[in-house]
Order: C-alpha cells, then sequence, then structure tokens
C-alpha cells in the first residue's frame, strides 16, 4: 500500500493562524491537470492548497524583506493556474500569484513532499529579476500577514518547519 503525504501539520495550523480553511474531502477527489509538460496528476498536498479557502474580505499581504522589497496582495490559491510565463522543463502548476506580477508554482513533475517547493517567476521585487526563486512552502507562509481577519496585522513569523 501507498502511503499519502499530506501538507505538514505545521503548515496546516500556519495557514489556519492566517485564516485559511482546507475542506477534507480534497484528499479524497483524484485530480489531473494540463501542465507545459503534458496532463498530471495533482499531488495530495497541492490538492490540500489548491483548495484552501479565506472568509469574505480577506486579504493576505506580503511582508518587506529578505523575500519581498515591500508588501503585495498576494493571491493563494490563485485563479489562473496556468500563466503564459513559466520556466522551460517543467510540468508547472500556478498556485499563488501576487500582485507585484509574479507567480508561485509547483512543478508537479518533483517529489511529493509536505512542504511542497515553491518556484516564483516573474515581476520585480525578488532577488535576481532575471532567476527563479525556489523556497518551500513554510518559508513563503512565514512571508505573509492577514488582513480584514480576526488576527492582527503582522502576524508573527512561527519556526520553520521540521524536516
Amino acid at each position: 500500500m501507498t502511503r499519502t503525504v499530506d501538507l505538514h501539520p505545521d503548515i496546516r495550523a500556519r495557514l489556519a493562524r492566517l485564516g485559511g480553511t482546507i475542506p477534507d474531502i480534497y484528499a479524497r477527489k483524484h485530480q489531473t491537470v494540463i501542465t507545459p509538460a503534458g496532463r498530471r496528476p495533482v499531488p495530495v498536498p497541492v490538492r490540500a492548497l489548491l483548495a484552501l479557502s479565506w472568509p469574505d474580505g480577506h486579504t493576505l499581504r506580503t511582508v518587506a524583506g529578505d523575500l519581498y522589497d515591500g508588501e503585495n496582495v498576494m493571491e493563494l490559491p490563485c485563479r489562473d493556474r496556468a500563466p503564459r510565463d513559466v520556466p522551460d522543463g517543467g510540468a508547472w502548476l500556478a498556485v499563488g500569484h501576487d500582485h507585484a506580477g509574479g507567480y508561485w508554482l509547483v512543478d508537479l513533475d518533483e517529489p511529493t513532499t509536505p512542504d511542497p517547493v515553491l518556484v516564483r517567476t516573474g515581476g520585480p521585487g525578488l532577488g535576481d529579476p532575471g532567476g527563479l526563486v525556489r523556497i518551500p512552502l513554510s518559508r513563503l507562509l512565514t512571508h505573509l500577514t492577514a488582513h480584514g481577519s480576526p488576527w492582527p496585522d503582522g502576524v508573527p513569523a512561527p519556526a520553520p518547519v521540521p524536516a
């Protein structure tokens, strides 16, 4: 029997602290998507992220620091799952979009982990403007705050997710 990999419990807790909800049914629904590399199954941790919902009027914003130069609105998950400007050679699926113009992608050909690796492409404001930023989801979440939710601005950054 194959062991199903799910989102790490610390990531689930971070998403909940930001005000997000993941319905229980996501893990039972098999899902495939068309990527630049062809049709691919969507692993359970990515399905959980795509099933994420937020209260009405809720926004996520980036925090200025080592990852972002300033504050931007973040869409997670994003509605546009297939942006045109993606790197060559991957089974890319967009899971997030920041209003600086960047998309956060997962490569569905990479091994499934409880802390999916995200790749940001496009838009200014991160590191090398011509390069790609690769970080685990847990790190991205430390750079987000919730607005329009019961939690105050400036939710403190939680500790890194254990390996």
